[in-house]
């Protein structure tokens, strides 16, 4: 039903799908895909960069460190993979909007493993899949299967090692992913720490976009120093997250 009121999205993802009856080539199928899912990412930033201005008050220190990233990934065939403490279902963006864009231009499209919580209904599976959501579990072959091509291909990656949303604002502890990822490959990390944005005490409630609407979050995120991370090296993901300088120790940064 939703998609007979949304002939745009459907009409994308048909003339995707189409390619399979037809004698197109699978490489410029996939190849269509992620000119769509940059196009889109493209938007859904710029226009999360407003909303992060009308609502959230947005505060970022350590913007330099990405301009920093781009210059890495310029001279590095290296997947770029960004950690980050998960404190609301809007992170991605509410982050990616503030990336300039000649990162964007170098990193784009930015693969998002997500549960398959997020591909029940055929709406969020179709914007999901667009946004560059990748399917997968906990226990799930497929999954680990998909995260290891991607990190094969130098593909970018963002993922949230605690593995949960954060309804108070502590950090969970490292679930290991970045661990797997650097297993097959040298790999770029750009650790992100985020506050101001906790959701509440709801765990059904990840948006909380009504406490959003009305002001009371205040969005605040620290960039990190980029560093290389060698292949079969491990990691405690949360603790170079939480060592980033945060708000309680940045002026002007004081929680409201």
């Amino acid at each position: 039903m939703w998609a007979k009121k949304s002939p745009g999205l459907d009409f994308l993802f048909k003339m995707w799908y189409a390619g399979v009856k037809t004698k197109i080539p699978k490489e410029r199928q996939v190849s269509t895909l992620k000119k769509i899912i940059v196009f889109m990412q493209w938007v859904a930033t710029f226009v999360a960069n407003i909303l992060n201005n009308l609502f959230l008050s947005p505060k970022a220190k350590g913007l330099e460190n990405l301009y920093r990233l781009a210059e890495m990934k310029r001279n590095s065939d290296c997947s770029v993979i960004f950690i980050a403490n998960h404190t609301n279902g809007n992170d991605p963006f509410a982050i990616t909007a503030f990336f300039p864009a000649i990162l964007k231009c170098r990193i784009f499209p930015i693969n998002f493993p997500t549960t398959k919580d997020w591909f029940q209904k055929k709406w969020k599976d179709w914007a999901a899949r667009l946004l560059g959501c990748k399917p997968i579990g906990e226990k799930s072959i497929e999954g680990v299967k998909e995260v290891r091509r991607l990190i094969a291909s130098g593909e970018t990656v963002f993922v949230f090692p605690e593995g949960k949303v954060s309804l108070d604002g502590e950090m969970s502890e490292d679930r290991k992913l970045l661990d797997f990822m650097s297993k097959y490959s040298d790999i770029i990390v750009q650790p992100i720490r985020v506050q101001g944005l906790y959701a509440n005490k709801d765990p059904k409630d990840i948006w909380d976009f009504a406490a959003m609407l009305r002001g009371e979050r205040r969005l605040q995120v620290f960039f990190g120093q980029p560093f290389l991370l060698p292949k079969g090296s491990k990691i405690d993901a949360m603790k170079v997250i939480a060592e980033i300088p945060s708000a309680e120790s940045e002026i002007g940064f004081a929680q409201t």
